[in-house]
């Protein structure tokens, strides 16, 4: 592409805001996502969305409001694509095959976003804004209403469970390391991360009555499912193992 003909597409991109804002917005999530927070400049992301840089600082001008916009276009996009069949009213009225569904969406998305993933959890859990977050409103929200339901003991702290159910989807992939881990390990991963969490909500907040609704997925034999999860985590030090290493 010559000078004139790169200037002219520029032109095009400067005179539909929306569209150059959903390309900026792209590029600085794959930033984030390749290199974390610290690698995020508005220069780098005009380069990476191949935007002029000033029509890329007329949207954003500084680093700090184009890290805030980014978190807050992934809170829009993972509660319209995870979130967007929850109830914030009455849950029964979704049927619980779709938790289930839900549940390994976000743990795959989660386990393919290892950074970005972590970015985010770190904005979600301190940023002053998060009352009116899209994606925090229908997370608590369908905690609420799970809380409320007939399917729910009584007593369940819905804000507390809501935390807890999104750091342990944002936390275990560090964990896991699956930033070096091929993607079908990946994948095993995230159904393995997906399951436990529906089983501890099946057996810590539903009625008994409810929790075989809910509970393992997985029909393989003991031995089984245990060599495999032993294959995906060859080679990975203990917490004790580890602490013992740095302590000495």
């Amino acid at each position: 592409m010559n000078a004139r003909t790169a200037r002219k597409a520029a032109d095009v991109v400067t005179r539909d805001p929306v569209r150059t804002r959903r390309l900026i917005l792209d590029a600085a999530r794959t930033l984030l996502a390749r290199e974390g927070r610290d690698a995020l400049n508005v220069r780098r992301v005009a380069e990476l969305a191949d935007v002029n840089r000033g029509t890329a600082y007329l949207h954003f001008a500084s680093r700090e409001e184009l890290t805030q916009a980014t978190l807050e276009d992934v809170s829009r996009q993972l509660a319209k694509t995870v979130l967007l069949p929850l109830p914030v009213g009455d849950v029964t009225s979704i049927p619980i095959s779709q938790w289930r569904v839900k549940a390994d969406e976000l743990a795959q998305f989660a386990m393919n976003n290892p950074a970005l993933g972590q970015i985010w959890l770190n904005y979600i859990l301190t940023s002053e804004q998060v009352r009116s977050d899209p994606f925090w409103l229908k997370w608590v929200g369908a905690t609420r209403a799970l809380a409320r339901s007939g399917y729910a003991h009584r007593g369940v702290d819905s804000e507390v469970l809501a935390v807890v159910l999104l750091a342990s989807y944002f936390t275990w992939p560090i964990w896991a390391e699956a930033h070096s881990a091929p993607g079908s390990d990946r994948s095993e991963m995230g159904r393995r991360l997906s399951s436990e969490l529906l089983r501890l909500i099946g057996q810590g907040v539903l009625l008994p009555e409810y929790e075989k609704l809910i509970g393992r997925r997985d029909k393989r034999p003991r031995t089984q499912k245990a060599a495999e999860a032993g294959a995906i985590t060859a080679g990975k030090k203990s917490p004790k193992k580890r602490k013992r290493q740095h302590d000495s």
